[in-house]
């Protein structure tokens, strides 16, 4: 997974992945607190060329990856282990 994640980094940079357990607290539950995950890690793209790139990567390496807007209950379980997220702030 260490490849996986050295890629993903090369595209997003240092700050556009987040592994760091502390960092993904936020991106682990949903906004109720009431559904809990694990996420792999946390890629933050920062432009639609990074999501594409992002999204081939996890195609290519067999990760599943959950998009993330919000942590809304209607995503259910927004991440669960071996998953990587894709979180892109729009506006």
């Amino acid at each position: 997974m260490t490849v996986f994640l050295d890629a993903v980094a090369a595209v997003v940079g240092p700050n556009g992945l987040l592994t760091d357990a502390a960092d993904l607290v936020p991106y682990a539950s949903d906004w109720r607190g009431k559904i809990h995950g694990a996420p792999l890690a946390v890629a933050r793209p920062s432009s639609t060329a990074q999501v594409a790139a992002v999204v081939r990567l996890c195609l290519e390496h067999g990760v599943a990856i959950v998009p993330q807007g919000g942590n809304s209950p209607a995503a259910r379980r927004p991440m669960d282990r071996g998953r990587c997220s894709s979180s892109r702030s729009i506006g």
